[in-house]
């Protein structure tokens, strides 16, 4: 599950399939603000930039349910600076772990093996590892464009496009008044292809001095997602080997 943020890193694991973007009812350019200002806006809107420097890792616990199909998973994220990630999710005999040291990305799966990731897979796991990228934006974005106005869920929402240095941009939606993320979508490759995620963050909560969605609304192909995070941690002591590749995959 793919965070650099929160939740865009668990929208990334779980891949939903589905990008119906809506009509968009642009703002004239003069009315917008800098998507620099925008972005600025949410880090002081969810605990300002000392807060966030505080912070050296993230380990969360969350439960995932299918809508209709009375399946249900478990998801493991644990993160920390610079950019090391481990994610582990289980769904029915579904197991999937994704992580990186920062420097070699792996997969371990019930489906498709234990593997190393090279190529987009690669550089897209670690673009999503670059931890506290609410303010490190600038490492990870080479472009940044406040691109209109667009109702999400009936409140105006500012629509920023980030183009990151690996892969194709993200469109992430900011509430005029909150400033708080309400709507992103992401297409990332996969194994299997190209895959578009949409997520609606909601729910947020302070752990830590920071705002956090503590719910993630996802849709894949017509079918409904929801992940609900049980427990979020900060600066905790990490096993030496939390990150480290898979003895299996070491000798490959």
């Amino acid at each position: 599950m793919r965070r650099a943020s929160v939740p865009t890193a668990l929208a990334w694991l779980i891949a939903p399939v589905l990008a119906a973007l809506a009509s968009l009812a642009p703002a004239r350019g003069d009315d917008l603000p800098k998507a620099e200002a925008v972005l600025e806006d949410f880090v002081k809107a969810t605990g300002g930039k000392a807060a966030y420097e505080k912070l050296r890792n993230r380990t969360v616990t969350a439960s995932i349910e299918l809508a209709g199909a009375n399946v249900k998973g478990t998801i493991k994220f644990t993160q920390a600076a610079p950019n090391s990630m481990v994610v582990a999710t289980e769904i029915g005999q579904l197991q999937i772990t994704q992580g990186t040291d920062g420097k070699t990305v792996w997969a371990v799966s019930t489906i498709l093996g234990d593997r190393l990731l090279e190529g987009a897979e690669k550089d897209q796991f670690l673009d999503e590892a670059l931890f506290n990228d609410e303010i490190r934006w600038k490492e990870r974005f080479t472009r940044v464009e406040c691109a209109g106005v667009e109702d999400v869920k009936g409140k105006p929402a500012y629509r920023l496009v980030l183009t990151p240095r690996a892969g194709k941009p993200i469109t992430k939606y900011y509430d005029k008044e909150s400033h708080l993320i309400v709507k992103e979508v992401e297409t990332t490759a996969g194994p299997m292809g190209e895959m578009t995620a949409e997520t609606y963050p909601s729910d947020y909560r302070k752990v830590d001095g920071i705002l956090i969605p503590f719910k993630l609304a996802q849709s894949q192909g017509g079918q409904a997602f929801e992940i609900k995070l049980t427990e979020v941690k900060h600066n905790v002591e990490l096993p030496a080997d939390t990150f480290k590749v898979p003895a299996a995959l070491e000798k490959k």
